[in-house]
């Protein structure tokens, strides 16, 4: 299935992902984080010969992404109160999602997270602000160190991230379709119609046939913004 590409940090991750949800495509699709893991996952990463494509932003950049989604959320209306994160732990909201994902509560737990993160201002990354969603989401009790020593969750999220690297994922949000990539919000559209499938609602184009919606089309090289 055409895969999408997503992560807690990015708020164009965020701001597409709301937009599959809205026209009713959310289930359409295979959801794989991208984040910057902790030791735990990340030598185990390497021993599986990859590694994280995605490199800190610079500051002009940075500056100018609070700039951009201001923008855009003002301009769909969106409620939203920038996060400021200290020293993050992006495991933690990541890993949680994964260990959500085995028992079937993983878009429960993404709503909770967004709206904590991109709603209130919230640091998705502190273990105690976190914990009412995780605990709704049938993760009673679980630590961030519970969950890197869970092998069935560190083995989901190497093979979540040896996926990114295998597929040169090197920022959010990013859409694949067979061998043709999008990345950035501003392909979302572009995406869609390569399926088959248009941003005015959920239903496939009467022209393409269902066994078309899988198909690949023109590959678009261009880039557009996105948090790489």
């Amino acid at each position: 299935r055409p895969k999408v590409y997503f992560s807690f940090r990015s708020p164009y991750s965020w701001l597409a992902l709301d937009t599959l949800k809205g026209l009713g495509l959310r289930e359409c699709f295979d959801y794989v984080p991208l984040w910057e893991p902790g030791d735990v996952v990340a030598c185990a990463l390497e021993l599986e010969g990859a590694h994280l494509l995605y490199d800190q932003m610079s500051r002009s950049k940075h500056l100018y992404i609070l700039q951009d989604v201001k923008r855009l959320v003002a301009a769909r209306q969106e409620p939203m109160i920038w996060p400021i994160d200290h020293d993050p732990e992006w495991d933690l909201p990541h890993l949680a999602w994964l260990a959500c994902r085995r028992l079937g509560t993983e878009w429960e737990f993404y709503d909770l997270v967004v709206d904590l993160r991109w709603t209130n201002g919230i640091d998705v990354c502190v273990e105690e602000y976190l914990r009412p969603a995780m605990d709704k989401c049938g993760l009673e009790g679980i630590s961030l160190c519970d969950l890197r020593a869970d092998p069935q969750v560190v083995s989901d999220a190497v093979a979540a991230l040896k996926d990114t690297y295998e597929n040169d994922v090197f920022g959010m949000p990013y859409f694949k379709a067979g061998f043709h990539r999008f990345w950035g919000l501003d392909r979302l559209d572009t995406f869609l119609m390569h399926l088959g499938l248009t941003h005015d609602n959920a239903e496939p184009l009467d022209h393409v046939p269902k066994e078309a919606i899988l198909a690949v089309g023109a590959y678009d090289t261009d880039t557009a913004g996105g948090c790489g």
